[in-house]
C-alpha cells in the first residue's frame, strides 16, 4: 500500500499546517514539523515535502529535538 493512499490532507488542514510552520522560527518550527510527521509514521516526511512544501531534511533535525529534549543551533 502506498503511503499516497493512507494520508488525505484536507485544504482546511493542510492550509493550518502550513500557516502554522510559518509563523513558528527555528528549533519551534522544526519540532511542529516532526511532531506532524511523526504522527504519519513511515514516509511522512516524504508526504510533508510533497503536500505541504516542507523541507524533509530539516524534520530528522526536529525529531532529534524531540529526542533530547534540547535545541541544535540553526
Amino acid at each position: 500500500m502506498s503511503s499516497e493512499s493512507l494520508i488525505q490532507l484536507s485544504e482546511s488542514l493542510r492550509s493550518l499546517y502550513i500557516k502554522t510552520a510559518q509563523k513558528l522560527k527555528g528549533s519551534d518550527r522544526r519540532q511542529f514539523m516532526a511532531e506532524v510527521v511523526k504522527g504519519w509514521g513511515r514516509g511522512g516526511a516524504t508526504i510533508a515535502e510533497r503536500e505541504l512544501g516542507w523541507n524533509r531534511r530539516t524534520i530528522p533535525k526536529g525529531m532529534q529535538e524531540l529526542e533530547h529534549g534540547m535545541s541544535i543551533a540553526d
